[in-house]
């Protein structure tokens, strides 16, 4: 250890004890010709804070200027007593003390004890290892404190505890000027670093060291500790020798860093704790247009763009009490223009230390190395001109000799200490750095460089930069004709690579090459790497959301296409169904036609489930819901006769099912989930060419992330139903297209409409849920739909009664219909069943009707143009007549304003186009008041 205690006078100042003999183990440790005085406290009275220091004063001889080393109980004592100026100290060292009383549960436990108590005695053994000292030292330093605390009496430990939880000495902490040392105990309970905050906020250049072990430090640790205060002695009353070693190692490596400094060139600031500018570069009006003198006293945050302004007044105020804290990241500034340009660099409180007093807002300025370097050059060429020059006036000769010297030595320490602020700035920079000579070999890199590609110091300095494993042989090549390029002063350039980093993940990076110069002369490549991950990660999430967003108009077009289609063809396929409904209760049964008949009626309810399934698409039905249970749907779904066809037609298919138990319910349609677990089913048997097996599972699921498709979910409880098969695997753009309405595999003519899956599509989004589809290599198909799960139970649905026959009693309906040929053949076909008939084109004319002849029933269809719609007819029939029967009939699936209708009162929805047994019963039932 280096002899920085020698000839010094030390002055130790005992813990609550106030005896000193705490000190023994490191007295022992202290070089021969250390002269040490051990301050001791009376036991036999009871003193005040002053009368303390006071004491403690006239126990060190008169004249001496010592360093003054006090712990715990001490350190405010020996904080007044300097900064009273009753001792002339050299230097102060705090050990694990505090300015004001210590508040940690600590010393809250030592008070609920109620001493007078004996140290090591009267406190349980488990207690006082918890509060005092860890594990390791808990055998020497027990025996110690039993010894020290033997004569001390309990009265007067509880006095000086109780002086402790009074005192506070913050006033006197901005008073101590000698050099400062504080001792932080790592592992310390009684002065935790709350205390040490108080003196790094009021003494400027107070130095702190941690020391691992508890709060008595100088006992647990006397070795490190007295190297600790060797150490900050040598940097108080050793200057003069640091100063002469590092002027000593300034020449090895000043070459490098003089060339790295002056390629340097962004802005240097320093703005005061009230963020005002105290100084600001020259090369600001390069760089932004301002002139220096335009910025002296401004606010600086004035000059920030608003989109980053929040973000660094937050920062910059939680930096100001934190000594010597660094801030690192891009801000936006104003140029003078009024444009904003980003700017990336370092920024380090030196609020306390006296040669700033300010944020020092560092960039690679080259203007005082430049400066230092042509007063370093001038010298030399003054001095050998001085050389050359010799006179007989030798003694004059000595003189400017000796003040060329002088001013060298500032000079060489300017330049070191520019060239150590910029290593500083460079390893705090978000931006990794790295210096290459003209061979290639790697001479520097910052500590952003370990952060983004994993290299450490010891992997890369002084290797051959392209031969790094970061690099692929393309990327190696590529590089290395930009390195030519460079050393050959070509300006610099930006470009962006991918990187291998050293876990083995890869990453892209941009690389911003410039050629390092000296005298004129290239002697290097300068290489600044960007991470771009973040960038990429943008533009993919964009790219992602535009296709999505496609996807969506896409879809939505198309929707709305078929929904138009669907209303068209509704219409017709009504009159068609209508007019062959009516001919076959004309024919006999034995009539050569009746057999044609029931086929363009089996193919219009075909056509009429297909135009169901394009009003779903257009999102104009699924409005329908109840709580349901999915299971239930799945085995309603397999008992069908539309799967039964199904089945019968894929005899080596062989479907298995996997339903959780305990499965939460769901909100939906019945009707249209049933026809999605149709749809999804029949796309699995479609995928199987022969053989083949069809899973269905279901399971209660937790969505907290995005699913591929989709940019943003409603996180919460799901229900899944997953449909896999293991045929042909989907091709990546069939999956890209699989739910386009009309999109189909199937040969045109042998089947499908191509509609099936964009069913599912719409109804899984009516019901507010998602859809994936994974697919395997060569072989599988999973299509897994979310829907959101209901609080409420699902109910099992009774069974109904037994519908009554359809023929009527000479009641009187009111048929109300837009579409002539829709009126003509309803009325006739409630003819032929013994209703008597009246119509109506729409809903003014309605109402005028049942004003002058009531009607036992209205038949009202819900979509009317012109005019008032269904709804608002049946309301102003209600006003006319409130018990008025009516049933609501429509094109359309079961919307929200026919929910409305039968809210209201009305009897029965029947979907068009109906057939006579359908619109029979709901008429029979409507009428029966059931």
């Amino acid at each position: 250890m280096t002899t920085f205690l020698c000839n010094q006078h030390l002055v130790f100042m005992p813990g609550l004890d106030g005896t000193g003999r705490s000190f023994d183990p490191l007295l022992s440790l202290l070089p021969p010709d250390s002269l040490a005085t051990i301050v001791r406290y009376p036991t036999d009275r009871h003193l005040t804070l002053e009368e303390t220091a006071q004491c403690a004063a006239e126990q060190i001889p008169a004249g001496t200027s010592p360093v003054v080393i006090a712990e715990s109980f001490s350190g405010p004592v020996a904080v007044r007593m300097v900064a009273s100026g009753l001792v002339r100290a050299r230097a102060l060292v705090l050990c694990a003390t505090f300015a004001r009383p210590p508040r940690p549960l600590a010393w809250r436990v030592l008070r609920l004890l109620r001493i007078p108590v004996r140290l090591g005695r009267d406190i349980p053994r488990p207690l006082l290892r918890w509060i005092m000292v860890d594990n390791r030292h808990l055998t020497t330093l027990l025996p110690l404190w039993e010894k020290v605390h033997a004569d001390v009496p309990p009265q007067t430990m509880h006095f000086r505890l109780e002086l402790m939880n009074r005192l506070d000495v913050t006033g006197d902490l901005e008073k101590i000027t000698v050099p400062c040392l504080y001792l932080q105990a790592a592992n310390d309970r009684v002065a935790p670093g709350s205390c040490l905050r108080d003196f790094e906020q009021n003494i400027p250049h107070l130095r702190v060291k941690k020391i691992q072990g508890p709060h008595f430090i100088l006992q647990a640790a006397p070795q490190e500790s007295l190297e600790a205060i060797n150490e900050f002695l040598g940097g108080t009353v050793g200057a003069a020798r640091s100063d002469a070693a590092r002027r000593a190692s300034a020449p090895k490596d000043g070459a490098f860093f003089r060339a790295l400094v002056e390629n340097a060139a962004d802005v240097t600031v320093v703005i005061n704790a009230k963020a005002a500018v105290t100084y600001v570069h020259p090369s600001v009006k390069d760089i932004l247009g301002y002139f220096s003198e335009e910025l002296l006293g401004k606010n600086a945050f004035d000059y920030v763009a608003p989109g980053d302004k929040p973000q660094a007044l937050l920062a910059f105020g939680k930096a100001i009490p934190i000594r010597n804290a660094r801030i690192a990241g891009s801000v936006g500034i104003r140029h003078k223009n009024g444009s904003i340009r980003i700017f990336e660099g370092a920024c380090v409180n030196l609020l306390y230390d006296p040669a700033v007093q300010g944020f020092v807002l560092c960039g690679r300025d080259v203007t005082e190395r430049r400066r230092g370097e042509e007063e370093l050059a001038a010298s030399h060429r003054r001095i050998e001109e001085l050389i050359e020059k010799r006179t007989a006036d030798l003694s004059l000769v000595n003189d400017r000799l000796t003040e060329e010297q002088v001013r060298r030595r500032k000079a060489e320490n300017a330049l070191g200490e520019s060239e150590e602020k910029f290593r500083d700035f460079l390893d705090y920079v978000p931006l990794g750095v790295c210096t290459l000579d003209l061979s290639g070999r790697i001479l520097s890199v910052n500590r952003r460089i370990e952060d983004l590609m994993g290299w450490s110091l010891q992997d890369v300095i002084g290797k051959d930069g392209f031969a790094l494993a970061a690099f692929d042989d393309q990327t190696r090549t590529f590089l290395q004709e930009k390195f030519l390029t460079r050393i050959k002063g070509q300006a610099r350039q930006a470009f962006e690579i991918p990187v291998t980093v050293k876990d083995g993940g890869r990453i892209w990076l941009q690389a911003i090459t410039t050629p390092v110069k000296k005298d004129g002369a290239t002697v290097g490549v300068q290489v600044v790497f960007v991470n771009l991950e973040e960038r990429k990660r943008e533009e993919e999430r964009r790219k992602a959301l535009m296709e999505q967003l496609h996807r969506t108009e896409k879809m939505e077009s198309l929707a709305t296409l078929a929904g138009g289609v669907a209303h068209e063809l509704n219409s017709v396929l009504g009159v068609l169904v209508g007019h062959t409904e009516l001919m076959m209760m004309k024919m006999p049964d034995d009539h050569p036609l009746k057999k044609n008949l029931h086929t363009i009626m089996k193919f219009s309810k075909a056509a009429a489930a297909i135009i169901q399934d394009m009003q779903i698409l257009a999102g104009r039905g699924v409005t329908v819901s109840s709580p349901l249970n999915l299971n239930r749907l799945i085995r309603n779904a397999l008992q069908t006769p539309e799967f039964q066809r199904l089945k019968a037609g894929c005899p080596r298919v062989v479907l298995s099912d996997d339903l959780a138990e305990n499965l939460l319910s769901i909100q939906g349609s019945p009707v249209y989930l049933e026809k999605t677990v149709y749809h999804l089913i029949a796309n699995a048997f479609d995928a199987i060419a022969e053989n083949g097996e069809i899973t269905i599972r279901t399971a209660n699921s937790y969505l907290d992330r995005p699913l591929p498709g989709y940019i943003g979910i409603r996180e919460g409880d799901y229900v899944t139903l997953t449909v896999h098969d293991n045929g042909k695997s989907l091709s990546a753009n069939d999956i890209r297209r699989i739910f386009e309405p009309f999109y189909t595999k199937k040969i045109l003519g042998k089947g499908g409409t191509g509609l099936g899956l964009a069913v599912v599509w719409g109804t899984v989004r009516e019901h507010r849920g998602y859809i994936s589809v994974q697919s395997g290599k060569e072989k599988g198909n999973a299509f897994t739909v979310y829907l959101p799960a209901a609080r409420e139970a699902a109910k099992t649905p009774a069974p109904g009664p037994a519908p009554e026959a359809p023929a009527g009693k000479g009641e009187t309906i009111l048929l109300v219909d837009d579409l002539r040929e829709q009126r003509e053949i309803a009325a006739s076909l409630l003819t032929r069943l013994g209703y008597s008939v009246r119509t109506a084109a729409g809903g003014e004319e309605a109402l005028a009707a049942l004003k002058k002849h009531p009607a036992a029933l209205v038949v009202l269809d819900m979509l009317m143009e012109p005019g008032i719609d269904g709804l608002e007819t049946y309301r102003r029939m209600l006003e006319i007549n409130p018990q008025q029967k009516a049933i609501i009939v429509s094109g359309y699936t079961e919307t929200d304003r026919v929910q409305q209708a039968l809210a209201m009162g009305a009897s029965a929805y029947v979907r068009k186009p109906y057939l006579l047994d359908d619109i029979g019963a709901a008429i029979r039932k409507a009428l029966a008041g059931s």
